[in-house]
């Protein structure tokens, strides 16, 4: 490792031997699952290309890497055939082979390689090729002319399993699904275009009647059943779709048959259109690979497995103790949460602009000269470079992901973090309800840092989920060997702040006051909507005086005039079915 250039401790020699010992421990049979939570910089690359070095010439010791990026699959492939030529391949993509035919073929050739290597998302397709795993274990965990010669790969994953699938969609996208499916029908040759197509076909129309008229509380995100628990779309029509339309048509066509045979978490989740941000009825649907993963003997090398709430997923995976004794003292992260900059905050010209502000009076003076990286949504990435340069300011910058694996940053000291990178609460819930096994309270509410869940399991996720991402993005700049580090970061709860404490012992946290930016408070106007909504849905009449709704919510006459015309005030007018017929009453909507 040290000729690697990783500084090597008395401390890290103990890990490594830790880690070697239960790397070297398959027998070629135990399904052993074990998380590795080695630090960052701690040389786990290293040690998976050694390990893979090492066993690739022996056919008794058949090994699967899993990559996250292409690139490192093309890498890592190379390294090993150059001192062991021929034992390793790679396992692409469809969309990364010759042809259809060469994409199946190479699963021939596999069987008999020492080592093969893919990406997550290929792990991922592999698992999902079929429901009962018979074709994974044949063409990728087995090894030999049929796969099942008593021998299973050792497989090695370079940071967390991706196997929690999740899909969002709208109505408008079911529609699109069904317009698709009818052309993929007319395309397919006739003896392929059985009455069992045109049922399935049949069967998303009526989903998409039934979830079109789901009812969703403002601040909800309500189950939505399973309306044919004994659904799958045919055979036949999942390749033809696969064909014709592409990959991503039938991952849609996927995520409309999970949900008319699971059921999914329905919410209300605000879209772009035509420059408007439009709240729109939004299907959640999440399911889970692990029951096809749970038998596998897999190792996982990632820094924060001890904190990321994924792994709950994987029930027998062990956490490998390894007594880490890393001093971040040499780390000072800047926190704010005076404004919780969502991706709604970022969506305004004058908050970016506000942002930019921010950059150049708060935290370019305390950089003392270093370049930093700095993360960005993608939706707002392109416009923010533009606004940095037109003040002259130098940096480097990416886009706002996991923040694994990117090792193109380890030259810099310093990373500022512009803001949570959340999933949608629909999404949220449905995950945990996957994670836990059980129904979990669906509702929530907008407080000083966003939006809180009533169900702390969930907030719980969420803040674990957040804390992993800050904790990967920072690390891109490979502070764990004592180099002086800064980290900025901006938009996320003081619970989220405790935990990336927790797993940096000894660095310095403090607090970002921002000049100009008023700290965050619960709104005053949101509690008198929440009365609105509870008043609406609770009133049994067909008609309300303005004047009783106003001294019911507590709105008086002065602020009421603008009140009613507020966008959320407008969206619980629809959602409960009411509307003013004159300024002085209003009337339920009949159809």
């Amino acid at each position: 490792m040290q000729s690697y250039g990783v500084h090597v401790s008395n401390n890290h020699s103990i890990q490594a031997i830790k880690i070697a010992d239960v790397l070297h421990q398959y027998d070629g049979k135990t399904a052993h699952q074990v998380a590795i939570p080695a630090a960052a910089g701690f040389g786990k690359s290293v040690m998976i290309e050694e390990f893979a070095k090492s066993v690739a010439h022996r056919s008794d010791r058949p090994l699967l890497v899993v990559k996250l990026l292409k690139d490192e699959v093309t890498a890592l492939v190379a390294a090993i055939n150059e001192v062991s030529p021929g034992s390793a391949m790679a396992v692409k993509g469809l969309r990364d082979c010759a042809s259809p035919a060469a994409y199946r073929d190479q699963f021939d050739k596999a069987r008999f390689q020492n080592v093969i290597v893919m990406t997550h998302s290929m792990f991922q397709q592999s698992l999902m090729s079929d429901k009962h795993r018979d074709m994974f274990d044949r063409r990728v965990a087995g090894v030999g002319k049929r796969g099942n010669g008593g021998i299973r790969r050792q497989i090695i994953v370079d940071e967390v399993p991706n196997l929690i699938i999740q899909h969002e969609f709208t109505l408008a996208d079911v529609d699109k699904l069904i317009e698709d499916l009818h052309f993929v029908a007319e395309r397919m040759k006739r003896k392929y275009h059985s009455s069992f197509v045109t049922a399935a076909i049949e069967q998303i129309k009526e989903f998409r009647d039934e979830f079109g008229k789901f009812e969703v509380a403002r601040h909800t995100t309500p189950r939505f059943g399973a309306l044919n628990p004994g659904f799958f779309a045919p055979t036949t029509l999942n390749i033809a779709v696969k064909s014709i339309l592409g990959y991503d048509v039938l991952e849609r066509l996927t995520a409309v048959e999970s949900a008319i045979r699971a059921g999914l978490q329905v919410s209300r989740v605000h879209h772009m259109v035509g420059g408007s941000r439009v709240p729109m009825l939004t299907g959640h649907v999440v399911y889970s690979l692990a029951d096809l993963a749970s038998d596998l003997p897999m190792i996982c090398f990632d820094f924060t497995a001890d904190v990321d709430p994924r792994y709950l997923d994987l029930p027998g995976l062990q956490q490998l103790a390894l007594n880490d004794e890393t001093d971040y003292s040499n780390v000072t992260i800047y926190y704010s949460n005076y404004n919780t900059f969502s991706k709604s905050h970022h969506e305004k010209e004058k908050s970016k602009r506000q942002f930019v502000q921010i950059l150049k009076d708060e935290v370019w003076p305390r950089l003392n000269g270093e370049m930093p990286v700095i993360t960005f949504h993608k939706r707002f990435y392109d416009e923010y470079i533009e606004l940095l340069e037109e003040e002259g300011l130098e940096f480097e910058s990416k886009i706002a992901d996991t923040g694994r694996s990117d090792n193109s940053f380890s030259h810099l000291s310093a990373a500022v973090i512009s803001g949570p990178l959340s999933m949608t609460a629909g999404t949220n819930t449905a995950i945990v309800e996957v994670l836990t096994s059980e129904s979990v309270i669906d509702s929530y509410k907008i407080g000083v840092n966003g939006i809180e869940y009533d169900d702390p399991r969930v907030q719980s996720f969420v803040d674990r989920t957040a804390a992993v991402y800050i904790l990967q993005t920072a690390a891109r700049i490979r502070y764990a060997h004592g180099k002086k580090a800064t980290v900025f970061v901006f938009g996320f709860p003081p619970a989220v702040r405790d935990i990336v404490a927790n797993k940096l012992p000894g660095a310095k946290f403090v607090d970002l006051k921002l000049k100009g930016l008023r700290r965050n408070k619960a709104k005053k106007r949101d509690t008198s909507a929440e009365k609105l909504d509870q008043y609406l849905r609770e009133f049994s009449g067909d008609e309300i005086r303005t004047k009783d709704l106003r001294d019911a919510i507590g709105v008086p006459p002065s602020t009421f005039r603008k009140f009613r015309h507020e966008a959320e005030v407008v969206q619980i007018l629809q959602e409960t079915g009411w509307r003013f017929a004159t300024p002085q009453r209003l009337e339920r909507v009949t159809e």
